[in-house]
């Protein structure tokens, strides 16, 4: 897991509950240290563990504190961290998620182990689209969290459904999206 994500989990809970609960949910994991490096890659139980204390800590179930997170990386880690991507986002939500792929290899792609999920977009006769969710990490609730962060930011231009397992396919999710502007903002 990219320590970018990792240090915008410790906002997500700081801004939450304050420094004592990061505080507590380092030492609960037994964790070295509490500082992530941006560009450095962590073993993915690192992560697991973290949200794992954290829903003891914040009273939330494990699924619920990778959606909550999912959006608040939205609003605040991955806008100050990628400003540029995250003006796309804001500007043209469906742009941004036709480059999703792009973005996740040029982020990735001197880390050594990053696994990025894989997104495919599909758009149907109406306009709405179909966002397919492929990870090793099987984190729908946190994607989940990510799309809805995604239409908030785009003010409303976009919502979405619950994710549904693909069949066949078990590290694989779909979410539906309804549209409900596709023009760019340029304001």
């Amino acid at each position: 897991m990219k320590g970018v994500i990792l240090r915008g989990f410790r906002n997500f809970v700081e801004d939450r509950a304050g420094p004592s609960a990061w505080s507590e949910i380092v030492q609960r994991t037994s964790l070295d240290e509490d500082f992530f490096v941006v560009a450095h890659s962590y073993p993915d139980t690192v992560a697991f563990a973290l949200v794992e204390q954290a829903a003891g800590v914040l009273e939330l179930e494990p699924d619920q504190i990778l959606r909550s997170f999912g959006r608040h990386w939205m609003h605040g880690t991955g806008p100050r961290s990628y400003p540029q991507v995250f003006e796309l986002a804001r500007r043209d939500p469906v742009g941004f998620l036709w480059r999703l792929d792009q973005l996740h290899d040029a982020a990735t792609r001197n880390l050594d182990g990053a696994r990025p999920p894989v997104v495919r977009v599909f758009e149907d006769d109406g306009g709405d689209l179909t966002v397919e969710y492929a990870s090793t990490k099987r984190l729908p609730h946190l994607a989940w969290g990510l799309l809805e962060g995604l239409g908030e930011i785009s003010a409303g231009r976009l919502t979405v459904e619950a994710p549904e397992p693909v069949p066949g396919r078990p590290q694989c999710w779909s979410f539906r999206l309804h549209v409900h502007s596709k023009e760019p903002s340029w304001i």
